[in-house]
């Protein structure tokens, strides 16, 4: 597409077209290549790079020089910054270096390898703890208090991310079987249906969503033999919950997506958990998605306090051949006495 524009061979304006071109240019003690942006006069037809043209194919060549040589590139010395809420002066003051010396970096300039290693260091929160406890009377009060928040709400995301990952390994660990309806616990699945099912239903009680899941898992389970999040369940005295569901809930309240509200009544006391985050339904097949809007919508005909579902499941041939905190077997899930609402048969 051509727009006129200065042509210095012409010494004029003219037509001019952009272009792409392969060049090799000089970056310290290498060569390297880059697919350079030119313009092209359409009169004279001779090339030539604007100012902007030649700053961002600079640009370029020191990126893919960084990534030959493991530095950060410009745009990742920023992400690095902006994870910790400072102005790029007070960034470089709360690392001990010249006011100045990001605003070269993120503007393009190559950092050195003393200077990619620290920040490369920052990215483990860990880290920004002990550099501001060192470095803190390098910034004014209000960046040091910005920056200590920052640091403490990366260092929970890191613990949440922690638990979850350890939490997942170990109940993925166990082979498909009886017990986790022939499917692998995934963690991210589990999340979300719990996500799902509250924006479906509202704010429910612990008990009740615990129902909710265990419904949902064991109705698609005797239609397809196979588990949706691949829990495992375990007969308590207020009815079947996933293995380790407390510890998920936490994780999720911990990282935002999940509010959790304690709650005293005169019918039923205990914790009400409300989405804070929208479910990722993409997670799930077709099938999967009908089965659980099938089962969400026949609970809610039959009642959907908690007591109620309790009482549901305790009448549940599955809960009562299980023996007191043991795990559930999903043969048992032909029993069931729901029967998931077909899809034409929802409001």
């Amino acid at each position: 597409m051509e727009k006129k524009m200065f042509c210095p061979n012409c010494d004029k304006t003219q037509p001019v077209k952009t272009i792409q071109r392969q060049e090799t240019l000089p970056v310290r003690d290498e060569k390297v290549s880059v697919l350079s942006e030119l313009s092209a006069c359409s009169v004279c037809k001779q090339e030539f790079a604007t100012t902007e043209q030649e700053e961002e194919n600079v640009r370029k060549a020191y990126d893919e020089y960084r990534k030959r040589k493991g530095l950060l590139t410009h745009s990742e010395v920023r992400d690095v910054r902006v994870q910790y809420g400072l102005s790029q002066t007070a960034f470089s003051r709360w690392l001990g270096w010249g006011d100045i010396t990001i605003h070269r970096y993120e503007s393009g300039s190559l950092q050195d390898a003393v200077h990619n290693e620290a920040l490369l260091l920052l990215k483990d929160p860990r880290n920004a703890e002990k550099l501001l406890e060192t470095n803190r009377d390098n910034l004014d009060e209000a960046s040091a208090e910005r920056l200590e928040r920052a640091v403490a709400a990366r260092l929970n995301d890191e613990v949440v991310k922690l638990i979850e990952e350890d939490l997942a390994a170990t109940l993925s660990r166990s082979a498909p079987s009886e017990f986790n309806g022939y499917r692998r616990f995934n963690v991210e699945r589990f999340e979300n249906l719990v996500l799902h099912v509250l924006e479906k239903v509202g704010a429910a009680y612990k008990t009740a969503v615990n129902k909710y899941l265990w419904y949902i898992d064991f109705c698609y389970y005797r239609d397809q033999a196979s588990s949706i999040t691949g829990t495992q369940y375990l007969r308590f005295p207020h009815g079947p919950i996933p293995k380790s569901y407390d510890l998920i809930f936490a994780a999720m309240i911990e990282k935002g997506s999940l509010a959790v509200e304690e709650v005293s009544g005169k019918d039923f006391s205990g914790e009400r958990y409300a989405p804070k985050a929208r479910a990722n339904t993409d997670l799930f097949q077709g099938d999967e998605l009908k089965m659980i809007d099938g089962c969400l919508a026949a609970l809610a005909a039959k009642g959907k306090t908690a007591r109620q579902l309790s009482d549901m499941a305790h009448k549940e041939a599955a809960y009562l051949l299980t023996k007191d905190r043991e795990p559930i077997s999903y043969r048992h899930a032909k029993d069931l006495k729901l029967k998931p609402v077909p899809a034409k048969a929802r409001k």
